[in-house]
Formats: structure tokens, sequence, C-alpha cells
């Protein structure tokens, strides 16, 4: 692809969302992330860089390019949390497998509380708090990945509970 977008004379922007290996790339250090980094800007010779965080682009900084960090927006059309006096739901949007060491814990205090707990929801405004909790914790995750489960959370005004990740630091209200 960076082929035929250099052939047709038009400069490539490469956004880096999620582009490292997964879930492989998930338990990297960073030492690892950055060798890939390289390796990929080296192949794609970018003329600029998106970044999901600025941790991201701090990271691409190195390359002398002009770098956007760019975070997430809430997805358009959700609705509304009407925010309910007692916690009856939890829950989770997001692959499965991403959230499987987490999910024996949150289910347990879930059902010690009398809440449910559903992954995927209908609708997001549905549940009382959303959670964007992850089991990988290597440099990637923790640094690059975007803050959408946050943006969408802040979008329907529904509470969010997330790890100490770059993508949520950095754009939480």
């Amino acid at each position: 692809m960076p082929a035929l977008v250099r052939a047709a004379g038009v400069p490539l922007i490469w956004d880096v969302v999620d582009a490292w290996p997964q879930p492989m790339g998930n338990a990297w250090g960073r030492d690892e992330c950055m060798a890939w980094l390289r390796q990929q800007v080296k192949q794609i010779r970018p003329a600029a860089i998106v970044a999901a965080t600025r941790a991201m682009a701090e990271d691409c900084a190195e390359f002398g390019l002009p770098v956007l960090a760019l975070p997430h927006h809430a997805r358009t059309g959700l609705a509304v949390n009407e925010i309910r006096d007692h916690v009856r739901v939890v829950g989770y949007e997001g692959g499965e497998g991403y959230i499987a060491g987490w999910r024996r814990t949150v289910e347990t205090e879930c059902k010690r509380r009398g809440w449910s707990f559903v992954i995927n929801p209908p609708r997001l405004a549905d549940v009382d708090i959303a959670l964007g909790l992850r089991d990988a914790d290597g440099y990637a995750p923790r640094n690059w990945k975007s803050n959408v489960k946050l943006a969408n959370a802040q979008g329907s005004g529904t509470p969010f509970v997330g790890g100490r990740e770059a993508g949520y630091l950095e754009t939480r209200i």
C-alpha cells in the first residue's frame, strides 16, 4: 500500500492506532516496541504520523517527522446515560480476550454486590459503570493504546473505571 500511495504522488500520513502485532506485541517492553516502530517507519516512509497518545507522539519524535497526537472522540449517536441511584450493571466494550484475566474478579465482585456484569452491551448508557481494563501490561498497551473506551464513556455520561494507561490519563476530564 505505501508504494501505491507514493506512486500516486501524494504524501502518506501513517495513523499508528493499534498497528503493532497483537496479542504478541502487547507483552513487549519499550525496546521491542521501539524496534518494531523504527522498522515500520523505515518500511512505510510516512510524511507524517498520527499518534493515539502524547506518549506515542513523544516516542515518534525521534523520526524527525511531523507527529500529531490525536486522541479518539466518542462515537456518534451514543445514548446519554440516565445515572441511576444504585449500581446494577457493570459493562465492558471490546474483545473478550482482552479482559479475560480480569473477568473472574469482576464477575465475583459484581455478584457479591448483587450487580450484573455484561460484555458488549447493546447500549453503553445501559450500564452503570463502564470498564476500561485490559490484561496486557506491555509498553504499547500502557503507552500507545487509544482512549476510545474512556471517550465513549464520557460521550454517554457513563462513569468509568480504567487502568493507568496514557490514553486514559491524558484525556481524563
